[in-house]
């Protein structure tokens, strides 16, 4: 499983003369660039910790929390390379909704087809 996320290369956003942009915080706007990272093992620990937070996601998707449970999800899913800030501020805003169910897609794959195969299957065969 890949996510590309917008990280600061270092550099600064700069004006026509050179001089540095600052932000309404009068803070310098740093320079992002596409980083692409790849999510190590998917253990299943992961696996619970997904269901868990799926079933809670279904409960309450209006509480004030729900952004950063989706941020530090993500980063946790891919071996926390980036961290959950770093992943509200590469990831778009529209994008953290569908890398964060895409997310839960893939670790859980076909779960649901799996253990009912799996119950169907006749354990004295």
């Amino acid at each position: 499983m890949k996510i590309t996320v917008k990280m600061p290369t270092g550099e600064f956003l700069k004006d026509s003369s050179d001089k540095v942009i600052l932000d309404e915080d009068n803070k310098s706007i740093p320079v992002l660039a596409d980083k692409e990272f790849i999510a190590p093992f998917i253990s299943a620990r992961k696996l619970k910790r997904t269901i868990i937070i799926g079933l809670k996601m279904e409960q309450d998707t209006k509480g004030t929390d729900t952004f950063d449970i989706m941020a530090d999800y993500i980063s946790d899913i891919f071996g926390r390379q980036f961290s959950k800030d770093e992943a509200f501020d590469g990831i778009g805003s529209i994008a953290i909704i569908e890398e964060f169910t895409r997310c839960i897609q893939e670790v859980t794959g076909n779960l649901n087809l799996k253990t009912d195969k799996l119950a169907k299957t006749d354990p004295n065969v």
